[in-house]
């Protein structure tokens, strides 16, 4: 078999993975949403402690598996062009992959005129006033007589208390919003797995392919399955929209893959190319750290329900990636056995 063939199936193999893990957490909420579309108590906090656990596995994917590998190939660069460098070229291109991507949804929001939500505030109530007023009433919570009986929402911070048998995130914000959030994280998320498919499709001997394979098959499923959830906990009515998002998210690394291998027999010399995944590499470091702290864990941080249970389950997230980076490890000092 050649290796483009091997390539290939390995590719199509991580598709596979890739969209089963995506979509067991759409299994999840359906299982934990009642009937009335929204989550109980229970099913609140499996979500929120599910959401931290993949928290937890982007930030150890982030400073232990792209960060180390950015700066391995920055160190190739530097011996390519026989030039040691002062500057900190790699840290810097990662803040503008935070930047880019931070512009990319801010501007969105302005264009579009879609309400930021990053506050997430919850409206706690299920009807409206029957008054032609569209503004919304904010009930004060030491008052505990309402003489016209009429309903009203009330609107709590996160430093209120939290009725929990609300919907999680699925109608807490505006559905453009909701929508915009999802494109935005999936974006970041597939330019990963492009890199990713990319990686694999740049290998030369049958060797370090089948062990660069091992590698992402390790972490891919739980990153997927992450993503999955992400997607899945702030769409859950809109089904259609899950399926396709997660299999275009699926279809990057087959399709880096594919990139790949033609970037390997493209008449480019070797320089630009260890130059040009290095820069590729910064930008993809730096929009994980967007994902990681401002999209879930400031997010997370900022309800106050849970925090022990929440702080463990960030760190368990991260210490599921740093075993199977150590399990990595022992894949490449074992290499020549696949030789």
């Amino acid at each position: 078999m050649s290796d483009i063939i091997l390539q290939v199936v390995l590719a199509i193999i991580m598709l596979l993975v890739t969209i089963g893990a995506g979509l067991i957490p759409l299994k999840i909420c359906k299982k934990l949403i009642s009937k009335n579309g929204q989550f109980n108590q229970f099913s609140s906090k499996i979500m929120t402690l599910l959401t931290c656990f993949g928290g937890g596995v982007f930030m150890a994917t982030c400073f232990l598996d792209i960060f180390p590998h950015m700066l391995e190939e920055y160190e190739e660069v530097e011996k390519l062009l026989n030039q040691k460098f002062s500057y900190p070229f790699p840290q810097f291109f990662s803040c503008i992959g935070f930047f880019l991507v931070y512009a990319i949804e801010e501007f969105s929001i302005k264009i579009f005129g879609i309400k930021h939500s990053h506050d997430h505030d919850v409206f706690l109530g299920v009807e409206r006033p029957p008054s032609n007023d569209n503004k919304i009433n904010i009930e004060n919570d030491q008052n505990d007589e309402n003489k016209n009986k009429e309903e009203y929402y009330t609107l709590r911070s996160h430093h209120d208390a939290i009725d929990e048998s609300i919907s999680y995130m699925s109608n807490a914000e505006p559905k453009e919003s909701s929508i915009l959030k999802t494109i935005t994280f999936t974006f970041v998320m597939s330019f990963h797995s492009l890199l990713e498919g990319f990686a694999l499709g740049i290998q030369n001997t049958k060797a370090n392919i089948f062990i660069l394979f091992i590698s992402l098959v390790l972490h891919k499923g739980i990153e997927a399955f992450t993503v999955g959830l992400q997607i899945t906990k702030s769409n859950t009515r809109r089904i259609k929209f899950v399926l396709i998002t997660i299999i275009l998210y699926s279809g990057m690394t087959p399709l880096g893959t594919l990139i790949g291998v033609a970037f390997k027999n493209a008449s480019i010399n070797e320089t630009s190319k260890v130059i040009i995944c290095n820069l590729l590499e910064s930008f993809a470091c730096g929009t994980f750290i967007y994902v990681t702290f401002l999209e879930i864990l400031a997010v997370e941080k900022n309800k106050e329900k849970y925090p022990i249970w929440k702080l463990f389950a960030i760190f368990l997230g991260f210490s599921t990636i740093a075993i199977f980076q150590i399990l990595d490890g022992f894949f490449v000092e074992d290499e020549s056995s696949f030789e």
